[in-house]
């Protein structure tokens, strides 16, 4: 299944890359680091917000083979 935990961290190091690019003048290689991370954050939207939750809307912690969605674990403003 897909696990907003790891996601989240993925979203980061993207973001970092883009932001040392930029620091050492590599302007393209920010450019495409950037792209990526906005990329993966419309998916994670697409797939991990969970409007309907039990509690309020908010990400899921997990999606299972299933489509079972968890929304009980990890809150992604914890981190």
């Amino acid at each position: 299944g897909f696990n907003t935990y790891y996601q989240a961290f993925l979203y980061q190091a993207l973001i970092d890359l883009a932001e040392m690019c930029e620091i050492i003048g590599e302007t393209k290689d920010a450019t495409l680091w950037q792209s990526q991370a906005k990329r993966l954050a419309v998916n994670i939207n697409t797939f991990m917000w969970f409007a309907d939750a039990p509690g309020g809307p908010r990400y899921v912690d997990w999606i299972d083979k299933s489509g079972k969605r968890a929304s009980y674990f990890i809150d992604i403003a914890q981190y």
